[in-house]
């Protein structure tokens, strides 16, 4: 096509693909997919959290009604509930007490959020209170 202007004479550039990234962007994508790889890891840690809270709450709400039960009942109805996560919870990171009114749980953990160069020790605590339903 004579006559016709190329794209560098027209622009003062020539446009170069090379199909090829650079070094920033590739930096840039690899801190995103960090970020949300940690994310997910922190966000299952508290996934955990929830749904511990919501199974001790069935075992207190357990506790609370019908026949008076030990707190030894109580502690390894909790551990129960709470054996489908994957963290390990034993006879004493559960404490019960009662008053003549109310039943108190309280539970406590270590869930392990695991980084590829690092592990996150992250420390949860769960007390609920629920009154006396007991015949």
């Amino acid at each position: 096509m004579e006559g016709q202007p190329s794209l560098k004479e027209t622009t003062g550039f020539v446009q170069r693909n090379r199909g090829a990234a650079s070094g920033s962007c590739l930096l840039f994508i690899l801190i995103i997919a960090l970020i949300l790889y940690s994310g997910f890891k922190f966000g299952m840690a508290y996934w955990v959290y929830f749904g511990m809270q919501n199974k001790t709450r069935e075992a207190l709400v357990w506790a609370a009604a019908g026949l008076p039960k030990s707190e030894g009942e109580i502690a390894q109805k909790v551990i129960l509930k709470t054996q489908e996560f994957e963290t390990e919870i034993y006879q004493k990171d559960v404490k019960v007490s009662q008053t003549p009114s109310t039943l108190t749980v309280k539970v406590s953990w270590v869930y392990d959020v695991v980084l590829p160069v690092y592990t996150f020790p992250m420390k949860f605590r769960i007390a609920m209170s629920e009154g006396k339903r007991w015949r």
